[in-house]
């Protein structure tokens, strides 16, 4: 079992037929270039991902109509292999989001603490100290999920635009 698949970021590498210069000039006819602040997120609409791409490198993220903090930053560089190319990406959480989770995740062993030194009597205080420590729990697992999500639609995005296999 490998435990990055229970974290929220992504690594991995897609193998093309396309030679870099390929591969970049695709992905620059499909990321809006990321210019400075836009109120909620007001794009051109014509591509679905903002960014940038330049010298075998780039940083994009996709673009939504809407607040949504578990959509991925995605990083990648381009790298020739053999007239192949490689994308090397990486995907990772919005860092206010990430911040959030480790807030949640930090507040748990202090509920443990919490527990151990007012236990509880009755069979309503234990579901209460049940719901207190496992309603903390459950954020990480929403966060993940939310972020897997997300990443998986981005993944197929960059897999088809660059008829690439992982």
């Amino acid at each position: 079992m490998n435990l990055r698949q229970f974290l929220p970021y992504e690594s991995y590498t897609l193998t093309t037929k396309f030679s870099a210069e390929e591969v970049e000039k695709r992905l620059i006819e499909n990321v809006e270039y990321k210019k400075g602040f836009k109120f909620f997120g007001a794009s051109s609409g014509t591509k679905d991902y903002k960014g940038f791409c330049e010298n075998g490198r780039f940083s994009i993220q996709r673009i939504i109509h809407y607040n949504n903090s578990f959509l991925p930053k995605i990083y990648g560089r381009i790298v020739n292999v053999n007239g192949q190319s490689r994308v090397v990406i990486k995907m990772e959480m919005a860092p206010f989001a990430l911040a959030c989770l480790c807030l949640l995740l930090a507040i748990v062993p202090f509920l443990i603490v919490l527990l151990l030194i007012e236990p509880s009597n009755s069979f309503q205080g234990v579901s209460k100290n049940i719901f207190a420590f496992c309603f903390p729990l459950s954020f990480p697992v929403i966060f993940v999920l939310a972020f897997k999500l997300e990443s998986r639609k981005s993944k197929k995005f960059l897999a088809k635009l660059f008829e690439a296999e992982q």
